[in-house]
């Protein structure tokens, strides 16, 4: 139990330095949550990780339709990129946090990918080409960046 709390101190000492919190307005050891998690306050995230756990990464992916969108990291820094899951020919859009609006290049099977910074939604929007100038949404999957 000791091993435990000492264990979540020394995680939390160099991120609240870090995040610019002063140690006398540090919560004591007790009121660390007990399950692996984050905690928030502002722009101040602490982690729970118990001793011998390895954290698990922020990464996150998803689908809809015909369109999926992969993404990397987290708020200090994330990749994502989204692409044509099924055969189609048009292009992906890309936008979120900290990553301007992407329109990805034609093609048949197409895929974009950028890089961004911040907290919330990641999206892509698939879209077929129909002819004439005229596309259809081939899905529109999101994935948060916490």
């Amino acid at each position: 139990m000791l091993r435990s709390r000492l264990a979540a101190v020394l995680l939390a000492v160099p991120l609240l330095v870090l995040g610019g919190a002063s140690a006398a307005s540090a919560a004591p050891a007790e009121s660390v949550p007990r399950a692996t998690g984050w905690s928030c306050d502002g722009d101040v995230c602490l982690r729970y990780v118990p001793q011998g756990a390895a954290a698990a990464p922020l990464d996150d992916s998803g689908c809809s339709r015909d369109t999926c969108i992969e993404m990397y990291g987290g708020a200090g820094g994330y990749s994502a990129i989204g692409y044509a899951d099924d055969y189609f020919y048009g292009h992906v859009d890309l936008w979120g946090p900290g990553l301007p609006f992407r329109n990805g290049p034609e093609g048949p099977s197409p895929t974009v990918s950028g890089n961004g910074r911040g907290v919330g939604a990641v999206c892509a929007q698939g879209w077929a080409s129909i002819g004439g100038g005229r596309y259809e949404s081939r899905g529109l999957p999101c994935v948060d960046v916490e």
